[in-house]
């Protein structure tokens, strides 16, 4: 066993978990050591089996498997069914009721549809779907957003559904200059430069995609 193997391993597990680049890992686990990390990854730095725990456990995969390739990358689903804990009704929302969000202290109306969604942790979630085409790389027309209302502080390319000059929009957000960012397969989209004359507001960052297929 070498441990280049167990490097690649790595690099595998943090595609599992969703995060495409390195640099996505320091944002959703600011707590690490950012050269540490990026060593054991790259082959130039070896982790521990104690490591190799911590990064199972983000990453969702076996602790065994990633340090010596020992069984299944995942361990076996349980056959019992899910905990009441472990699942939420979010309700479902129009598109332009979630931009009626924007403010703190709004509601959204007792006796709106829900959907029953798991694996979510904290927070306060609606759903809504997309309208337009300006992040299909990511959520096509239609696509349920699950959307964090609670996530409003703004970290650098972290989604999120915005209110900008009264409208809803769901884009990424960029830095150096402040901007909206599309996230298209169709050219026309252009990001959006905030102005200081702008009037915006987040809503709320996106947790979730869920596309029919």
């Amino acid at each position: 066993m070498t441990t280049g193997e167990r490097h690649n391993r790595l690099r595998e597990a943090r595609l599992h978990a969703g995060l495409e680049r390195q640099r996505d890992v320091y944002e959703r686990f600011p707590s690490w050591n950012r050269n540490t990390y990026k060593s054991n990854e790259n082959g130039n730095a070896p982790f521990s089996f104690d490591q190799a725990k911590t990064y199972a456990k983000a990453f969702g995969v076996r602790a065994e498997w990633l340090y010596d390739g020992a069984g299944a990358m995942v361990a076996a689903r349980q056959q019992s069914p899910r905990s009441p804990e472990d699942i939420q009704s979010v309700p479902v929302i129009s598109w332009v009721s979630a931009g009626a969000l924007d403010e703190p202290g709004s509601q959204i109306p007792a006796g709106t549809e829900t959907l029953d969604i798991s694996d979510l942790g904290a927070g306060e979630f609606f759903a809504t779907r997309v309208r337009g085409d300006s992040m299909d790389r990511l959520a096509p027309e239609n696509a349920l957003l699950i959307v964090n209302r609670q996530e409003i502080d703004l970290v650098r390319g972290r989604r999120y559904i915005f209110s900008l000059r009264g409208k809803t929009t769901f884009k990424r957000y960029g830095e150096d200059p402040i901007r909206l960012d599309p996230e298209s397969l169709n050219p026309a989209h252009e990001p959006h430069f905030i102005k200081p004359t702008d009037k915006w507001s987040v809503i709320g960052r996106v947790r979730k995609v869920i596309i029919d297929v």
